[in-house]
């Protein structure tokens, strides 16, 4: 068995059977088996709480261009 198929682990979850064929859809239309769907939202869903990095990179560009700005106004006033 390699190192990955040691850490994988069975999770049992209770959903009513409405709920399973929307899984039962959505694995479908993506080619997925059910427990493949499944694993893909969850990880989606923890992908989605952190902050994408580009709007990290765009803020810390904006504060930049903001000091720059200051240091013009700071100078033109000199």
């Amino acid at each position: 068995m390699s190192e990955d198929q040691n850490n994988i682990v069975t999770l049992k979850v209770r959903v009513n059977s409405e709920f399973r064929e929307k899984i039962v859809a959505t694995a479908k239309e993506n080619n997925r088996s059910m427990n493949a769907e499944i694993v893909a939202r969850l990880e989606k869903s923890f992908e989605d709480e952190k902050p994408p990095t580009q709007y990290v990179d765009i803020s810390k560009a904006l504060g930049m261009i903001f000091e720059e700005i200051q240091d013009l106004k700071k100078n033109k006033e000199k």
